[in-house]
């Protein structure tokens, strides 16, 4: 029994450094955090699919949907709210990871508006769409920020 405890006192004094139980419990926590991160990249790549299939996306075609006509005028509108509602669903078009509709909203003619919510000191949530919206223009290419 003695030798034995006298055993483990020379393995504890050898490499002092270097506890087991705390390199064991980092071990443990890097893969809990590893898990963690893969869990949340996978639940991020689900909700990336489910806006894309909830069509936030403007028509291909030249002429609008009756959705992205509404959009448009309700950006256009006099409307607070109506405006903010719009600017959130074009930036969320503008955030897809896989071709956003660029061309479509610059063509349709909101940058001009979505530069004058930038002044408006009274609705900060529409100034942060707004300006998140147009980062998301600037993020394309040179042509759409002409």
């Amino acid at each position: 029994m003695a030798s034995r405890m006298r055993e483990d006192l020379r393995k504890k004094a050898y490499k002092k450094g270097i506890d087991p139980d705390d390199s064991r419990r980092k071990r443990e926590e890097n893969a809990v955090e590893i898990r963690k991160s893969r869990r949340e990249e996978q639940l991020m790549k689900k909700r990336r699919d489910v806006a894309t299939q909830q069509n936030l996306e403007f028509d291909e075609s030249d002429e609008f949907s009756e959705r992205n006509r509404a959009i448009v005028q309700g950006i256009f509108s006099e409307d607070p709210v109506a405006q903010l509602e719009a600017t959130i669903a074009v930036r969320r078009m503008l955030s897809v990871d896989q071709n956003p509709p660029i061309d479509q909203v610059v063509h349709a003619g909101v940058v001009p508006v979505f530069i004058s919510f930038l002044d408006r000191d009274n609705n900060h949530r529409l100034q942060f769409e707004a300006s998140w919206a147009l980062t998301n223009i600037a993020s394309g290419t040179s042509e759409h920020t002409k």
